[in-house]
Protein backbone atom coordinates (compact mmCIF):
# COMPACT_ATOMS: atom_id res chain seq x y z
CA UNK A 1 0.00 0.00 0.00
CA UNK A 2 1.52 3.36 -0.99
CA UNK A 3 1.61 6.48 1.20
CA UNK A 4 -1.40 8.07 -0.50
CA UNK A 5 -3.53 4.96 0.06
CA UNK A 6 -2.43 4.81 3.68
CA UNK A 7 -3.39 8.44 4.25
CA UNK A 8 -6.75 7.97 2.54
CA UNK A 9 -7.59 4.85 4.54
CA UNK A 10 -6.46 6.54 7.76
CA UNK A 11 -8.97 9.35 7.18
CA UNK A 12 -11.93 7.16 6.21
CA UNK A 13 -14.67 7.55 8.77
CA UNK A 14 -12.73 10.25 10.61
CA UNK A 15 -14.37 13.64 10.99
CA UNK A 16 -12.19 16.42 9.60
CA UNK A 17 -12.19 20.10 10.56
CA UNK A 18 -12.60 22.84 7.96
CA UNK A 19 -8.88 23.57 8.11
CA UNK A 20 -7.89 19.90 7.70
CA UNK A 21 -10.25 19.49 4.76
CA UNK A 22 -8.97 22.69 3.14
CA UNK A 23 -5.38 21.43 3.34
CA UNK A 24 -6.33 18.05 1.86
CA UNK A 25 -8.24 19.64 -1.02
CA UNK A 26 -5.57 22.34 -1.56
CA UNK A 27 -8.08 25.18 -1.14
CA UNK A 28 -8.51 27.85 1.51
CA UNK A 29 -10.57 27.36 4.67
CA UNK A 30 -12.71 30.23 3.40
CA UNK A 31 -13.55 28.20 0.28
CA UNK A 32 -14.55 25.23 2.44
CA UNK A 33 -16.84 27.52 4.50
CA UNK A 34 -18.39 28.99 1.34
CA UNK A 35 -19.02 25.58 -0.21
CA UNK A 36 -20.51 24.35 3.07
CA UNK A 37 -22.86 27.34 3.32
CA UNK A 38 -23.98 26.85 -0.28
CA UNK A 39 -24.77 23.19 0.43
CA UNK A 40 -22.14 21.84 -1.97
CA UNK A 41 -20.16 20.14 0.82
CA UNK A 42 -21.94 17.70 3.12
CA UNK A 43 -21.05 18.11 6.76
CA UNK A 44 -21.96 16.88 10.22
CA UNK A 45 -22.60 19.63 12.73
CA UNK A 46 -21.35 19.31 16.29
CA UNK A 47 -23.54 21.85 17.98
CA UNK A 48 -24.57 24.88 15.97
CA UNK A 49 -21.21 26.12 14.79
CA UNK A 50 -18.84 23.21 14.41
CA UNK A 51 -19.04 21.58 10.98
CA UNK A 52 -17.04 18.40 10.50
CA UNK A 53 -16.50 16.50 7.28
CA UNK A 54 -16.17 12.88 6.20
CA UNK A 55 -13.60 12.79 3.41
CA UNK A 56 -15.33 10.10 1.37
CA UNK A 57 -18.66 12.02 1.43
CA UNK A 58 -16.97 15.27 0.42
CA UNK A 59 -15.09 13.64 -2.47
CA UNK A 60 -18.26 11.97 -3.68
CA UNK A 61 -20.17 15.27 -3.55
CA UNK A 62 -17.43 17.16 -5.36
CA UNK A 63 -17.08 14.50 -8.05
CA UNK A 64 -20.81 14.50 -8.73
CA UNK A 65 -21.31 18.29 -8.56
CA UNK A 66 -18.17 19.64 -10.21
CA UNK A 67 -16.61 16.80 -12.07
CA UNK A 68 -12.94 16.50 -11.15
CA UNK A 69 -12.22 20.22 -10.70
CA UNK A 70 -11.61 20.08 -6.92
CA UNK A 71 -11.78 16.42 -6.08
CA UNK A 72 -9.05 15.05 -8.31
CA UNK A 73 -7.29 12.65 -5.99
CA UNK A 74 -4.03 13.09 -7.91
CA UNK A 75 -3.78 16.72 -6.79
CA UNK A 76 -5.26 16.29 -3.33
CA UNK A 77 -2.84 16.69 -0.47
CA UNK A 78 -2.87 13.60 1.70
CA UNK A 79 -0.57 14.80 4.46
CA UNK A 80 -2.01 17.83 6.29
CA UNK A 81 0.55 20.40 7.38
CA UNK A 82 1.18 20.60 11.10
Amino acid sequence: MNNKSKAMSKNQGRLLTQKELAVMLAVSARTVRRLTRSGELPCVRLGRRLPRYRLEEVLEALHSDRGDEFADEKTMRTHPAA
